[in-house]
């Protein structure tokens, strides 16, 4: 399959330097793509270039072989979903009235039982149907979390009925999360990249480089700007690439195929 959001040379300048420089990158339907790196190498912005967020001052990004700024907001709506790092609401919505939010540029026309039926099961999938009538205000920073990823999946499957193509976009997404809804959260990801019919391609931003790992099946390395290697876990990851791009040691095994990552110095500490 091709794929269905590209980015070509693509790069991002401020006044003091390049954010994203040199950037080529492809999300493919059936792959779960997961970006690593430091703090600030680049990673977020990328991934605000890919949604259209951003204006690439170099290169280009295109949807589907065309470039965004010809793609219609409503049909990006339709193609690509994103759930950002911080989603912060100033109003006294109710758990369900955000999740609902992602109904609203794209499943306006959907009958309102169905509707109602795409928030319980996005609630669920997320483990927040129990608190669909909470004030989003009085969750926890994991709870608001969990809420959004709902959102964003109700907003992927109301589009789905328009467009089969999508992309779904997590920054951060397991950041506040506990280890159960981490897993579930990354479960949940990978469900839709294995979907039989209409597989989805998916973007993660992941500083768990063990579950990033683990997850991926496009690895991308990003450092300073730019992407230090990308593909299969297994063909990438390594000791000395962990070492230039992260500035520490760590110690690299085996376990099942799938790279394991350890603090050298706790190991070397522990022998």
């Amino acid at each position: 399959m091709s794929a269905w959001l590209t980015a070509e040379n693509a790069g991002y300048t401020t006044s003091e330097r390049w954010l994203v420089e040199r950037a080529d990158l492809a999300l493919q339907p059936g792959q779960l793509t997961v970006v690593i790196g430091p703090n600030g190498a680049g990673k977020s912005t990328l991934l605000r270039l890919m949604s259209g967020e951003l204006t690439p001052q170099r290169g280009r990004i295109t949807s589907l072989g065309e470039p965004l700024a010809q793609v219609t907001a409503w049909r990006m709506a339709a193609r690509r979903v994103v759930m950002a790092q911080s989603g912060r609401l100033s109003f006294p919505f109710r758990v369900h009235e955000v999740v609902a939010l992602g109904i609203l540029a794209v499943g306006r026309q959907l009958p309102r039982f169905e509707r109602d039926n795409l928030v319980e099961a996005s609630l669920r999938s997320a483990d927040m149907l129990a608190l669909a009538d909470r004030d989003f205000q009085t969750l926890s920073g994991g709870e608001q979390q969990r809420v959004h990823f709902a959102r964003a999946l109700c907003q992927l499957e109301a589009a789905r009925r328009i467009e089969t193509r999508q992309v779904l976009m997590l920054d951060e997404p397991i950041a506040s999360l506990d280890l159960e809804h981490q897993f579930a959260l990354l479960d949940a990801a990978r469900a839709l990249v294995r979907r039989p019919d209409h597989p989805v391609a998916v973007m993660a931003i992941l500083h768990d480089l063990n579950l990033a790992a683990c997850y991926a099946d496009h690895l991308v390395v990003m450092s300073r700007g730019r992407i230090a290697a990308q593909g299969p876990v297994r063909d990438i990851l390594d000791e000395a690439l962990l070492a230039e791009v992260f500035g520490v040691r760590l110690t690299l095994s085996r376990h099942g195929g799938l790279p394991v990552i350890l603090p050298h110095a706790w190991l070397a500490a522990g022998a």
